[in-house]
């Protein structure tokens, strides 16, 4: 069973990774849908999912959670749905260090806010991206330190980098399988838009994540992320920093007569031709 979900600004699909493959026995089905704040008014709360997930409360600088403290009012077609909230922290160094500090000030509040915040909810889901290897295992026991802080009936799920291999990351699959009631397998962005132009995320590239993934996790706790949208790659990418001989070069070789003057600035146009590459899921591509 498929579902669109939204997610970082990104259409994509979900399902269970004990469905996506013919060795695996399917369990009783899960959809799951992310919805992003300003995307509320649009849900009708009809849709064929079990699960809505809220996206994202979020850490500010001092390690309080901001975003979704209290569940929004959903419509009544949703009373039937498990409602999660979904904690968000990406990129930020510094505030990840102190906030997986093993009993630090900013550790010990953010899980308060977690448990406060989540009152209302049936489950939570952790989402930190671009951990430090070295801060692992202070990652593997926040999440432990958590889901033991949490009330006991609530669903605690975590959604991890993709992996084929035990290439060595701040994410201990088996560990964090154990901790976990639901895990999150982001098995999109085989080729991003800094890499060479390739899949988002091809079958055999997904079918070795599912492979490895099931060695170190219970099958029945995995969800599997695939996407449902492409990724263009242009030839050239003109948008760059450029040497003043760049310039007139680009002027002999475009034969630019007249240069433009905006705002006092100087500057040139012309038009080339560039090859587009790009790449897509299907319904056929992701059977």
């Amino acid at each position: 069973m498929y579902n669109i979900i939204f997610k970082k600004g990104a259409i994509m699909i979900l399902l269970s990774a004990l469905f996506a493959l013919p060795a695996f026995s399917a369990p009783e089905n899960e959809v799951w849908c992310y919805l992003m704040e300003h995307e509320i008014t649009k849900f009708k709360g009809t849709e064929p999912i079990t699960d809505l997930f809220l996206f994202s409360a979020q850490i500010d600088y001092k390690g309080n959670l901001y975003g979704f403290s209290k569940k929004p009012v959903l419509p009544p077609g949703s009373k039937n749905m498990r409602i999660h909230l979904v904690v968000t922290l990406f990129g930020n160094a510094t505030l990840m260090d102190l906030v997986l500090q093993p009993d630090s000030q900013y550790q010990k509040k953010l899980i308060s806010d977690i448990v406060k915040f989540s009152k209302d909810y049936d489950g939570v889901q952790i989402d930190f991206e671009s951990i430090p290897k070295e801060m692992g295992n202070n990652f593997t026991q926040f999440l432990q330190t958590l889901k033991t802080s949490l009330d006991a009936k609530k669903i605690f799920s975590v959604a991890l980098q993709a992996k084929r291999n035990s290439v060595k990351n701040a994410f201990d699959y088996a560990s964090i399988g154990k901790i976990a009631d639901k895990v999150l397998v982001m098995a999109y962005d085989q080729h991003y838009s800094t890499s060479e132009a390739g899949p988002v995320a091809s079958y055999k590239w997904c079918e070795e994540i599912v492979d490895y993934t099931k060695t170190e996790i219970d099958p029945q706790k995995i969800i599997m992320g695939i996407p449902l949208y492409g990724r263009s790659w242009e030839s050239v990418n003109y948008s760059k920093a450029v040497r003043y001989t760049t310039v007139a070069d680009y002027i002999n070789k475009n034969r630019i007569l007249h240069n433009g003057h905006d705002e006092d600035e100087p500057n040139i146009k012309f038009s080339t031709t560039i090859d587009v590459t790009v790449y897509f899921e299907t319904p056929e591509s992701i059977k």
